[in-house]
């Protein structure tokens, strides 16, 4: 109710409280106080539909109530739901599952915020047209889903609450963002000569087309016909020459208190080049940051390089990515 008047009303919905508030901003809450045949009535935000945002009177009325019975946990469970013999087994191997988990969520944390420094410390040209094409490659995914219909995007963009003017300046950032750190991982790849063999690349493409829910082999097919492997062997040498940096990173495995986290912000903070040219293929080049040095010219790249580099001429020098920052 909103303003005296009914704006919508449900019965028989079966709801299952778990203390998420999935339906509406504090219902749970409400629910696990009532008995059968209860009503109770509550203030709340309204999140979707016409009326989102608004604060209305919501009266729930509770019919029946339910309560999930758990099965005992012991050996018979184990034997049931997994494919050990014990509960101990079964533990076990949940508490290594969790510790993997826990420790792959950290080095993708890790990977990020030394990825993130690289981008601080390196000041990067950018390609207006490369950028560009970026934004319009990033917006056509949602245009085309549209059906590239202006007013279905004008919903789009007020559901998400945007403006169209929002969205391309979030585009364009994003943008920037991708394509700088794809400059910078080909510039490194090129300074280590960086290479994937072919079951590095294997093992990309079988990763992408689980990520797009589609069989190796067609995966493959679509790849070749649009002229995408180069760009797969891309991605996975960007990633190769990334890995080898963030593998030289030492960090305290401790719980992320504030002495810790400044810590690792130290040593991320010695991720740095100490000469880094990159030069547009016109001219200006921007050196950040150390002394300079003589750069050696550039090695001719392969055809497999990412069409992103081949209007650059990519340089660097890098006395060590690891170790102190130059005085």
């Amino acid at each position: 109710v909103i303003d005296d008047e009914e704006v919508d009303s449900a019965s028989g919905v079966s709801y299952e409280v778990l203390g998420t508030d999935s339906m509406l901003k504090g219902m749970d809450a409400v629910l696990l106080d009532m008995q059968i045949d209860e009503s109770a009535t509550f203030t709340t935000e309204l999140a979707g539909g016409e009326h989102a945002g608004e604060e209305a009177e919501v009266t729930v009325t509770a019919t029946a109530v339910k309560q999930r019975e758990l099965p005992k946990v012991d050996d018979e469970f184990a034997q049931m739901a997994s494919e050990f013999d014990t509960v101990e087994e079964l533990r076990a191997s949940l508490a290594e599952r969790v510790e993997q988990s826990a420790k792959l969520e950290q080095a993708n944390k890790i990977r990020d915020a030394v990825l993130d420094k690289l981008l601080e410390t390196v000041e990067i040209p950018l390609p207006e047209k490369v950028v560009e094409g970026e934004i319009e490659g990033q917006q056509h995914q949602v245009i085309h889903a549209l059906g590239h219909d202006d007013e279905q995007l004008a919903k789009f963009l007020e559901a998400q609450g945007t403006t169209r003017e929002e969205w391309d300046a979030e585009a364009r950032t994003e943008a920037e963002k991708s394509v700088r750190t794809q400059l910078l991982l080909d510039a490194i790849a090129e300074q280590q000569e960086t290479e994937v063999s072919q079951d590095e690349l294997t093992q990309q493409i079988i990763f992408q087309a689980q990520r797009y829910g589609m069989q190796p082999q067609e995966f493959i097919q679509q790849l070749t016909q649009a002229n995408q492997v180069g760009a797969v062997y891309a991605d996975a040498r960007r990633g190769k020459a990334l890995a080898s940096i963030v593998g030289e990173v030492t960090v305290t495995d401790a719980p992320m208190d504030d002495a810790t986290k400044r810590a690792l912000h130290q040593t991320i903070d010695a991720v740095s080049a100490d000469h880094v040219v990159l030069t547009p293929a016109r001219g200006a080049a921007v050196v950040v940051p150390g002394r300079a040095s003589t750069v050696p010219p550039a090695r001719p790249r392969s055809s497999r390089s990412s069409a992103l580099m081949a209007s650059m001429t990519v340089l660097l020098c890098a006395r060590s990515y690891l170790g102190a920052r130059p005085g």
